[in-house]
């Protein structure tokens, strides 16, 4: 992945972490492969707020969307997840043609010390 990134290898990179992890720490260029909407609707069902799970296949089928079928997609999770296996997976049954996962996960390539995105906090009064 960091040789596709130097060369500027058109790709989409897909954090199959949660939305926590990835608000945390992610990779340079990355994005979630779910809708935004799923992530309100997970957080409102982790607080009760909602009595129901939402789809998450379904926010997947709907993120998808935005993402040429032809284009190269990378998938990353942790180290020692499966996440990004699964999604690359379910991409593949959706028709995408050049799907690959990060053999190592987030925590390896921070610790190759490779660009990463660290949001900063918000500034208080």
């Amino acid at each position: 992945l960091k040789a596709l990134m130097d060369r500027g290898t058109k790709m989409i990179i897909l954090d199959a972490r949660s939305l926590k992890n990835f608000q945390v720490a992610h990779i340079r260029g990355a994005q979630l492969p779910l809708t935004k909407d799923y992530y309100e609707k997970e957080e409102m069902f982790r607080l009760g707020i909602m009595s129901h799970a939402p789809d998450r296949d379904q926010a997947l089928i709907e993120g998808a969307k935005r993402f040429p079928k032809t284009t190269k997609v990378i998938t990353y999770c942790n180290d020692d997840c499966q996440a990004s296996s699964v999604l690359l997976i379910q991409l593949k049954r959706m028709g995408f043609s050049d799907v690959r996962a990060l053999d190592e996960g987030f925590q390896t390539w921070m610790g190759k010390k490779y660009p990463v995105i660290k949001p900063r906090p918000a500034k208080t009064a």
